[in-house]
């Protein structure tokens, strides 16, 4: 941290009637000539700290940089009062945070925000379920919005929770060909031990990254420039195109370890961002390598640190 940190616990007005929201905001000791003031929306049954509180430190390390963070828990969710779904399967509810269920808190939060620091630009930042709402608040203020950060946005709507996904069955096939020195292995897979979906899975996937390496050649020549995937995210579709067209900058992050990150490289950023030059010149994707999706681990964190502030310092110049 390169600068000492004041944190204010606030309480924040919902978009339903009665309802508050619980937040913290972290600020710089000495506040800047400027103010830039971040506003996180997390994803779905997370509360403002984040997994292995990632929250919290990514806004004291930010506010340390000398900008505001406001960070919530939506209704219904860590402290703040309120139902979300009730008697609904957890399927259910996944899809529904991918459809941005809580945009209404998350414009909200910004309007509080507006009028807290009027003289401020905001830069909203979303997490997995948490980019919708940011991006559909952004759509609709765009005037309040200066830019946008969004790590591991659900470009295709959630599958079934069992079924394995791309990165799952990446990570069990650089496993698998370490085993394939070792002769128990071979043992385990005769004695019916192993879990064959995985095994199939992760040969499935070699397959793929083949073949998408190849088609991602051929999609470059190929016309048009809009997703085609029978699953893909609509709300953050239709938010993404109002976003582009009022010109706010983008910064996409993404895990390397992560099922939705070669979903995002072949759904949108292969079939939309490449193909639009003046989406491209607005967005920034950067690569995390070897994080994970929620970013527990230090050097994950510390990564998505530097390329945040990178970004910012050549949003503000």
């Amino acid at each position: 941290m390169s600068g000492e940190v004041r944190r204010e616990a606030v309480t924040l007005p919902s978009a339903q009637e009665g309802i508050s929201m619980y937040g913290v905001v972290s600020s710089p000791m000495e506040p800047p000539s400027r103010r830039q003031v971040l506003i996180f929306s997390q994803a779905g049954l997370q509360n403002k700290g984040g997994v292995g509180d990632y929250f919290r430190w990514l806004a004291d390390e930010l506010a340390a940089r000398g900008y505001d963070v406001l960070r919530f828990d939506q209704v219904g969710t860590g402290d703040s009062p309120g139902e979300i779904m009730q008697d609904e399967p957890l399927e259910a509810y996944f899809l529904e945070v991918q459809r941005g269920i809580s945009t209404p808190d998350t414009v909200a939060a910004l309007g509080w925000a507006q009028q807290r620091w009027p003289e401020a630009d905001f830069i909203l930042w979303g997490q997995c379920g948490g980019c919708i709402p940011s991006l559909e608040a952004a759509a609709r203020l765009p005037d309040a919005v200066q830019g946008l950060i969004l790590l591991a946005p659900p470009v295709l709507y959630s599958r079934p929770l069992d079924q394995v996904r791309e990165a799952d069955a990446r990570v069990a096939g650089k496993g698998y060909l370490h085993k394939l020195r070792d002769p128990r292995s071979y043992l385990r897979l005769l004695s019916g031990k192993s879990d064959y979906r995985l095994i199939t899975a992760a040969v499935r996937s070699v397959g793929r990254r083949a073949r998408r390496l190849v088609w991602q050649q051929v999609e470059r020549y190929r016309p048009g420039a809009q997703p085609d995937h029978e699953l893909f995210n609509m709300q953050l579709w239709e938010a993404l195109r109002a976003v582009m067209t009022s010109r706010i900058p983008t910064l996409f992050l993404m895990a390397e370890i992560d099922n939705e990150t070669p979903e995002f490289e072949e759904e949108l950023q292969t079939k939309v961002l490449n193909k639009r030059p003046s989406w491209r010149e607005l967005c920034v994707v950067e690569t995390l390598e070897q994080a994970d999706h929620s970013l527990m681990f230090p050097d994950g964190r510390e990564r998505s640190l530097e390329a945040m502030v990178c970004w910012l310092d050549a949003l503000d110049g």
